[in-house]
Order: structure tokens, then sequence, then C-alpha cells
């Protein structure tokens, strides 16, 4: 049998490099609380363009998939999945 499990937290990937924690959870706002943003950088400090953003609720979270998964942000489409952000990683944090 498995079990899973339910996160407040979501990767989100295809933001544009030029976005800081601040853009970004401005972006979720609109769907909920937002109660962190983690940029992952490479190790000379730029976005690698994704991150993870942990919201309110799982349903918050369902909304921001529904209304955000797939939406072009600069000419790039955003892709959502329900995950934990990594433990230790070359981050930014807000």
């Amino acid at each position: 049998m498995r079990i899973q499990m339910m996160t407040t937290s979501l990767l989100v990937d295809g933001f544009p490099p030029s976005y800081e924690a601040e853009d970004l959870a401005r972006l979720f706002t609109a769907y909920s609380t937002v109660r962190s943003v983690l940029i992952v950088r490479s190790p000379t400090g730029a976005s690698l363009g994704f991150g993870y953003v942990t919201l309110g609720s799982e349903a918050e979270v369902s909304a921001a998939i529904a209304a955000l998964n797939g939406k072009r942000l600069h000419g790039r489409p955003l892709f959502l999945i329900r995950a934990e952000p990594p433990v230790s990683s070359t981050a930014s944090r807000h």
C-alpha cells in the first residue's frame, strides 16, 4: 500500500532568472498566503529559474496549481508540482 503525503510546498520551474524571491511570492499572493520562497541558485549566485514556494494550505496549493501551471510568464511556461524543498541547497530564502 502506497501512502501519499500532502504538502503545502510547490516546486516552481520556468520563471525568469531575473526573478527574486519577492517577485515569486507576489505571483502566488492572489491564491494563497505565501509562507516561504526558496530560489535555487548556481554557485555564482545566479538564479537557475526554479525554486520552491510554501503556501498556507493544501487547498491553496491546489488552487495555485490550477491557476498557474502552464501559464506563460515572460514567454516561458510555468511548471508546478507538489514537492518539499531540499533541506540543504544553494538557494536564497524569503
